[in-house]
Parts: C-alpha cells; sequence; structure tokens
C-alpha cells in the first residue's frame, strides 16, 4: 500500500446528526474526541464571524503543529476526498454507521487507507486535485483510528484541526456541543460596546439621524450604560463582543442573543446550526456598511425589514425598539455561550422631545447641495438655506412627475432631507433645490428584486443579477467614466462598494480586437486603490465574463506579464542529499495569480505529482522511491489566470 509523505492534505469529518433536543444529547457519548491527550484546547468556535461567512466548525489547537494524527470520531466510512488548494485544502469526509457525517479540514496528509487509491486517481488522471466518492465497503474506518494528520492546507492561517459536523440536509451544527464536557470554559462573553442605529428616516437619537456609539462600564458579566439615551421612531440596538474558553486567549464567537424591553422580548438570535448556502448571510447580521468604514463588527439585535432571516431564526418582535410614553423604560442585552455563562448589559431609553425647525432662515453665504447614500437612503443636506428652503426640496420623476421632500431636521447651519428610496414605486431621476437650481443626479439604472432576474447594460458593460442574489430591493446605478489607453475599457462603478451580496452576480464587457485578447482579464478596484483580477471566463458571444460578490468599480484589463519560476530547496546542475525527499519550487505571479489546474510537472518527460500551496507560492514533488542514480530534467511548465505560460528546465542529480 502505497504512503505519499509530502503534499499537504485536509481532511474534512462531516457528523450527520439524526434529530435534536434530549436525542441530539443521548448522542454525545457516541462520539470521540478527534484527537488524542488531556488538554482539548481550541482556537475558533462554530458561527464566529469571519471574513465573508459565518465559522462552520470547531478549529481545534495542535500546539501549532504539523503531523498530529487525526481520530476518526466514530465508526464509519470514508466516502469523498477532496484535493485542493482552496478553502480546506484536500479535504476527506466520514460518513458514519448511524448516517452521520463528520468533516475534518487542514490536513498536512491522509492515513495510508486513504493515501493509495488518492495517489493512483492523481497519477491516472496526470491531476493533484481531485473529488473522489468512494462506497461503504471500500475505505471502513473505526472509532480512534488514525485518518490523517494535522496540518496547514487550504485557507489556514497556520497548523490546525478544522472540525464540522452535518447532518442529512447539509445543515452545519456546532460541534461544541458534542464535545462541550472536554473543554473546560467558565468565562463569561466580554461586551465591548453597543451602539443604536436609526431604522427609518424619521429616526432620532440623541436628536439626530446617526448610529451613537458606547462603551458600557463593567467586567465579568456585568454592564451598564451611565445616563438616559433619548431616541425617536424605530431603534435598533447593536454590540460588539466576544466569548473566551478557559485556558485560552483567542477570541470565539457568541451563538445565543436576547433583547428584553423593560420583560418584553424584542429579539433572539440562535445560531446551533445554519444550512451552507447560508453561511454568507453574516453579511446582514451585522452593519455590513459601517464594518468597511470601521472595521468593527456591530451585531444587529434586530432584522431588515423584507429580508429572509437566512442563517439562523429570529424570536420576538423583530428587534425594532421604539417609544410611545414619556417614561424612562430599561434595555436589557443578555449574551450567552454555548456553556451557559452569560453577560448581561442595562441601558436606560426614554422618548425624545421633537428638535423643532427654525421659522426663519438668512445667510450671505452660498447655498450648497450636496448628499451621501447610507443603504437605500439618501441623506441630503443644504447648507447655508434660506426660509424659502423649508418648504422642502424636488424629487423629479420620469414622465415629468414630481414629489416634495420636506426638511428632516436642522443642524450646524444646514438643512437635512432624507429620501427612503427602497420605498418609492419608482425610480427618481433627481432632488432639486427648487430656490438655486442645485440638484442631485441619481443615476438609477433598475430596481433589483430578489424575486426574479434582473439584467441591466451600459456601454460595453452588462450585469446580470440573479434571483435571491440581494438582500431586499435595490435601487441600482451605474454609471460609466472614461479610462486611458492602459486599460481596455471604459471604469464602471456599479453600486455601492456597502451595499453587501447574497449571491454572485455576473458581470461581462466586450472583447476588444487586440494581439492581447486571449489575456483580457476583468478587474475591480479595491478599497486600497489598486485593481484585483477577478475572472477571465469567455463566453460563446466572444465577451469576457466575470462572478463578482461585491459592489464596486470594474474594467476590462490585459495581464501578460507570465509567472515566475525558482527553485527553493535544490540549486539548478546540483546535487540531490540522500536525506532530501522533497523537491520545492517557487511559482508566483504578479497580477490574476497563479492557475492550479495548468501547472505541469515532468521528471525526464514524465508527469510527477505537485502539491500547490497559494500561501507560500509553492510547487511541492516528492517521492516515494527515490530516482536512480545520476543527472535528470526536471521540467516545470505553469500558467497563470489570464492564459500566460512560463516554463522553466532544471538539471538535478541523485
Amino acid at each position: 500500500m502505497f504512503v505519499n509523505p509530502v503534499y499537504n492534505t485536509i481532511l474534512l469529518v462531516l457528523f450527520w446528526v439524526v434529530g435534536s433536543g434530549s436525542y441530539l444529547h443521548s448522542q454525545l457519548s457516541r462520539y470521540r474526541f478527534p484527537m488524542d491527550g488531556h488538554d482539548f484546547l481550541v482556537s475558533g468556535t462554530f458561527g464566529e464571524l469571519r471574513n465573508a461567512h459565518f465559522h462552520a466548525g470547531l478549529d481545534v489547537k495542535t500546539d501549532g503543529l504539523v503531523g498530529k494524527p487525526i481520530l476518526a470520531v466514530a465508526d464509519g466510512y470514508v466516502y469523498r476526498v477532496h484535493v485542493s488548494p482552496d478553502v480546506y485544502g484536500n479535504a476527506l469526509y466520514i460518513r458514519h454507521s448511524d448516517g452521520n457525517i463528520s468533516l475534518y479540514a487542514h490536513l498536512s496528509r491522509f492515513a495510508p487507507l486513504v493515501d493509495a487509491p488518492l495517489f493512483q486517481r492523481q497519477y491516472a488522471t496526470k491531476r493533484w486535485e481531485q473529488d473522489l466518492y468512494f462506497n461503504a465497503e471500500d475505505l471502513p474506518v473505526r472509532a480512534g483510528q488514525v485518518v490523517g494528520y494535522s496540518g496547514n492546507s487550504g485557507h489556514s492561517m497556520g497548523p490546525h484541526l478544522h472540525l464540522e459536523i452535518r447532518d442529512s440536509l447539509d445543515q452545519v451544527l456546532n460541534p461544541l456541543i458534542f464535545f462541550k464536557h472536554l473543554i473546560r470554559d467558565d468565562v463569561p462573553p466580554v461586551l465591548q460596546r453597543i451602539a443604536f442605529q436609526p431604522l427609518s428616516p424619521s429616526s432620532r437619537i440623541g436628536g439626530r439621524l446617526q448610529k451613537l456609539e458606547l462603551q458600557p462600564q463593567g467586567s465579568n458579566g456585568q454592564y451598564a450604560v451611565p445616563g438616559v439615551v433619548e431616541i425617536n421612531g424605530e431603534i435598533g440596538l447593536e454590540y460588539q463582543a466576544f466569548d473566551l474558553l478557559s485556558g485560552a486567549p483567542n477570541p470565539c464567537g457568541i451563538n445565543y442573543a436576547t433583547l428584553w424591553l423593560d420583560n418584553q422580548l424584542l429579539f433572539e438570535y440562535r445560531l446551533d446550526q445554519f444550512k451552507w448556502d447560508d453561511k454568507k448571510d453574516i453579511d446582514i447580521h451585522f452593519d455590513y456598511a459601517h464594518f468597511l468604514k470601521t472595521g468593527r463588527r456591530l451585531e444587529r439585535c434586530y432584522g431588515e425589514s423584507g429580508v429572509d432571516p437566512g442563517a439562523y431564526p429570529r424570536n420576538g418582535k423583530g428587534g425594532r425598539i421604539e417609544l410611545y410614553d414619556e417614561q424612562v423604560h430599561q434595555l436589557k442585552l443578555e449574551l450567552r455561550d454555548v456553556h451557559g455563562n452569560r453577560s448581561t448589559c442595562r441601558v436606560q431609553v426614554r422618548k425624545g422631545s421633537p428638535q423643532p425647525l427654525p421659522t426663519e432662515l438668512s445667510f450671505d453665504e452660498l447655498t450648497t447641495l450636496d448628499g451621501q447614500f447610507e443603504g437605500n437612503q439618501l441623506v441630503a443636506r443644504l447648507r447655508y438655506p434660506s426660509t424659502r428652503h423649508l418648504m422642502g426640496l424636488v424629487l423629479q420623476f420620469p414622465e415629468l412627475q414630481e414629489a416634495v421632500v420636506r426638511p428632516a431636521w436642522y443642524e450646524n447651519q444646514s438643512l437635512f432631507f432624507v429620501v427612503d428610496l427602497a420605498s418609492l414605486p419608482h425610480l427618481p431621476l433627481a432632488l432639486v433645490d427648487p430656490v438655486t437650481g442645485k440638484r442631485i443626479v441619481f443615476d438609477f439604472q433598475a430596481i433589483i428584486d430578489p424575486s426574479h432576474n434582473t439584467p441591466i447594460g451600459v456601454g460595453s458593460f452588462s450585469a446580470i443579477f440573479p434571483m435571491g442574489c440581494t438582500y431586499g430591493r435595490l435601487p441600482l446605478k451605474l454609471t460609466q467614466t472614461p479610462s486611458t489607453s492602459f486599460y481596455c475599457s471604459d471604469f464602471y462603478q456599479l453600486g455601492q462598494e456597502e451595499t453587501p451580496l447574497r449571491g454572485a452576480v455576473k458581470i461581462g464587457f466586450d472583447a476588444p480586437a487586440s494581439i492581447l485578447e486571449e489575456h483580457l482579464v476583468v478587474a475591480q478596484k479595491s478599497n486600497r486603490g489598486n485593481w484585483v483580477f477577478v475572472g477571465n471566463e469567455k463566453g460563446a458571444d466572444g465577451r469576457i465574463y466575470a462572478d463578482i460578490l461585491s459592489m464596486g468599480t470594474f474594467c476590462l484589463m490585459a495581464d501578460s506579464v507570465p509567472p515566475t519560476i525558482q527553485s527553493q530547496n535544490f540549486v539548478d546542475g546540483g546535487r540531490i542529499g540522500q536525506v532530501q525527499n522533497e523537491l520545492v519550487i517557487n511559482i508566483e505571479d504578479s497580477f490574476s495569480g497563479i492557475n492550479p489546474k495548468r501547472c505541469v510537472v515532468t521528471l525526464d518527460g514524465e508527469w510527477v505529482l505537485c502539491s500547490y500551496d497559494h500561501k507560500t507560492h509553492t510547487l511541492t514533488h516528492g517521492w516515494w522511491r527515490r530516482p536512480d542514480p545520476g543527472v535528470h530534467t526536471l521540467d516545470v511548465m505553469v500558467f497563470d489566470k489570464a492564459n500566460n505560460l512560463a516554463r522553466r528546465q532544471f538539471k538535478v542529480y541523485f
């Protein structure tokens, strides 16, 4: 039986847990911990707020080591093996005798019973990346049997074991529920800040239509905000917090939250499981736009109007706070972890007194009009207004229709106006100051409705918004800006970066006739100001397409620079020592990135297996039997994602 010790592998182990409640707890003894030892420490928990997704498993510490044995948690059989440089890297799935599925990820390599058939398939297909399925009688395993070894493959930032448990409906369950009797935790969640968020154009917090962030006082599970917060209209509460496990400094996620107004439950959040496709609903679990601006994830204790709850159920009154009398009321936020540790924060709130508008205005300075989009709202500011402006601004629609927008409040020599775009029956053309003629032009192309597909296009650019790809109705702007000769298209601003997408949107460009046509790529401008590759799918119509996961500015570019190839642990023309059992090659690309499916390495003309690690930019070839003594030719061919080829030959002596 073949053992390949070279390439990094990820073991994914999935548990399918049938039932819930008391039945679920009766099954806890059926599963053993996936590692031996007495100190069961984890660095990450289920439901943590990760980059663009809820964390779907439990990150088990391996002392920062690669190669620690990983054990099957129950009897069953290996039914899937997935090898890839992406996400979980090399992956292995085990279906257990009771029908459950368990997953281990980020392993360095598999156990011999898995390695042998995998190696045979890789050489038969001449491909390192694989996705294999097996029958029950092919690869049986017993509880506690070694099925792989800890590693750092895929999208991992350090050696550890990622464990997932899923059910037959592909719902990801919280693994900590199964192993919490082994993992000590007597630390309550730590609350860092809370925030009040206005939820309608008429909402006010301290007289203003803007978020108010506060730092609670207290510790060890007991927190409070001094004073009284004055609110008007519908308001939402948000919080920033993390959980800790005993003996581990890593900040973890919090799975349970409740919000009470006096004795009435307003909101309940429970994240014990979610469907795999719903993991990206994290983007509406916290204030996405605020996160892009500040880097702080403020989790919401309220649901978005007209938006599917997605990843988790929400109970209560939807979390929206609205007061109807002048009394002081008490809000209570309670956070709880899986072990039952609780933290409570109390805040006093009162209905604020409305701020009256002035009756007369007169300034010598020139009146100016500007605006800022905040989600589906436009907040317009008219500086140095006159008394006539108290009558309002004019919202213009197609076919000469108009509506008056009254001022919302007055502050710092400015009148503020709020336009709720999502509630409008038609797309507006402009917001106009009837006194000075100044205007804010909207440039809306369409209203994106998640109930159906919506195609739009301007110039050489097109976009298709498929059903369900947005969170609710979305008025969409699409603007075209001329570019320089360095680019292969104009620049197209699609929507706002602050608006999250629930699913991918396909965008496309006309491909200009050029000697660089095969190297055309779609690029997106990052928040740092540089351009990044997002795709280069060539359609049957000759256009260049890409699937995007965020709004922004896009263009068509040409990437004609090939990757670079360098030896890392050997010298061209040098000898390979007796103790060396692998050759490592550095491959890097300056823009579109390496295409791992088009990396080919041969030794004396014969294809050899190489694993690819995008973190270290390396191809690694190892051997189970050392090549014959003498000189050998190592030929490396690498493509990037823009179809540029790099090729280099090395002479090596064994």
